[in-house]
C-alpha cells in the first residue's frame, strides 16, 4: 500500500503538480494593476512548455510563453546589449537570448509585454545599445607633447562648429582610438592646420600630422567626421553619419549587425550566427562569422562568411576556396 501511494505522489508530480492543487504558472490576473514592463530573471523548459521567470511591483511570477511567442530583444554581449533581434518562437528566445543572457550575465532585462489569455505572446526588449561608438569627439584636449600649429589663417568665427583646433584634438583622439600602436606619452607628434575646404559635401579643416618616422594629411569636417588623404581622394575613416566609407574599421559587434541585417530570413527560420575572430578577406581586414544550427549540444556551422571594413558581406565558395559577395536571403 506504501509504495502505491509513493508511485501516486510521483505520478501527480510529474504532473506539473496541478493535480495535487499547487500553482506552478501564473495567470495575467495575477501581475499587479498597472504592471508596464517584466524584468527577466530567468527562462526554461518543462516537457514541451516553455516559461519565463520574471519580476513585476517587487513579486516574482512564472509565465508560460504561447507557442505563437515572440520577441524583440539586444542580444547580450561581453560589454552590454548589442544589436536587436527577432525571435519567432518560444525556443529561440530560449535557446538564443536566454543563454547568451547567462553567459554574459545581463538577465534583469525590462521588456514591454502582450498576452495571449495566460500565456505570454509578445516580449519586446526596452533596454538598448550600450557599448560606445568611439571616442569622445567634443570636449577633447591634445596632450602636452602633442603640438598644435596654424599655418592657415581663418578668416572667421567657427560659431557654434567645432574649432579648428577641437577639430586637430578629435582626430588626435581618432588616430589613437583606430591605431592604439600610434602615439606613446613623449613622442614627438605636430598637428599643422594647412587649409579649410569642402569633403564631403561639408567644410572641413585640413591637417597634416607628423611623426618622427613620416608625415599623413586630414581633414576633419564640423561634424567630427575624420578623413586621411589617399592618393588624392579623402577617405573617411571615423565617424560622418551613416556611410562607412573606405577605412573605418569595424568592431566584432558591428560586423555581427550587417550580417543579421542581410540573413535576417535565415535567422527568422531559427538559425544562428556564431562569431569566429578576424581574418584578411580579398585584402581587407575582416571579422569571419558562421551561420547555422544551435542545439543544446553543439553549433553546427551550415555556411561561413565575412564582414569586411567597409561594410561588404562575404561568403566563401567551400569548394573553389574563394569568397564571393553574399546575398540577402
Amino acid at each position: 500500500m506504501k509504495r502505491i501511494f509513493i508511485a501516486i505522489l510521483a505520478f501527480c508530480l510529474a504532473l506539473t503538480l496541478f493535480a495535487c492543487g499547487e500553482k506552478i504558472f501564473n495567470t495575467a490576473a495575477d501581475l499587479p494593476e498597472g504592471t508596464e514592463t517584466l524584468e527577466i530573471t530567468g527562462a526554461g523548459k518543462s516537457g514541451g512548455t516553455y516559461y519565463v521567470k520574471v519580476q513585476a511591483g517587487g513579486q516574482n511570477f512564472i509565465f508560460r510563453l504561447a507557442a505563437d511567442f515572440v520577441a524583440q530583444a539586444y542580444e547580450p554581449g561581453a560589454t552590454g546589449a548589442i544589436y536587436m533581434l527577432d525571435y519567432n518562437s518560444p525556443a529561440d528566445f530560449y535557446s538564443q537570448w536566454y543563454r547568451q543572457a547567462v553567459k554574459y550575465d545581463d538577465l534583469g532585462a525590462l521588456f514591454t509585454f502582450d498576452f495571449e489569455g495566460d500565456e505570454l505572446a509578445y516580449l519586446y526588449d526596452t533596454t538598448g545599445f550600450s557599448p560606445p561608438d568611439g571616442p569622445p569627439m567634443e570636449d577633447t584636449s591634445l596632450p602636452e607633447d602633442v603640438v598644435y600649429v596654424e599655418e592657415f589663417e581663418l578668416q572667421s568665427d567657427p560659431g557654434d562648429n567645432m574649432s579648428a583646433e577641437g577639430g586637430a584634438a578629435a582626430l588626435f583622439s581618432a588616430i589613437v582610438f583606430l591605431h592604439d600602436d600610434f602615439y606613446t606619452p613623449g613622442d614627438k607628434v605636430t598637428i599643422t592646420l594647412t587649409g579649410l575646404d569642402m569633403i564631403g559635401g561639408q567644410d572641413a579643416y585640413l591637417y597634416t600630422v607628423a611623426l618622427a618616422d613620416g608625415e599623413s594629411k586630414h581633414a576633419v569636417n564640423y561634424a567630427g567626421g575624420v578623413y586621411v588623404l589617399q592618393g588624392e581622394e579623402y577617405m573617411l575613416i571615423y565617424g560622418g553619419g551613416e556611410d562607412r566609407g573606405d577605412l573605418i574599421p569595424l568592431d566584432e559587434a558591428q560586423a555581427v549587425e550587417i550580417a543579421v541585417d542581410l540573413l535576417m530570413t535565415q535567422m527568422g527560420n531559427g538559425m544562428t550566427l556564431f562569431p569566429k575572430g578576424e581574418d584578411e578577406v580579398n585584402g581587407q581586414h575582416a571579422w569571419l562569422i558562421d551561420l547555422g544550427s544551435n542545439t543544446e549540444e553543439k553549433f553546427t556551422a551550415e555556411t561561413h562568411y565575412a564582414v569586411t571594413d567597409d561594410g561588404m558581406v562575404w561568403l566563401l565558395d567551400v569548394f573553389a576556396n574563394e569568397w564571393q559577395p553574399a546575398a540577402a536571403g
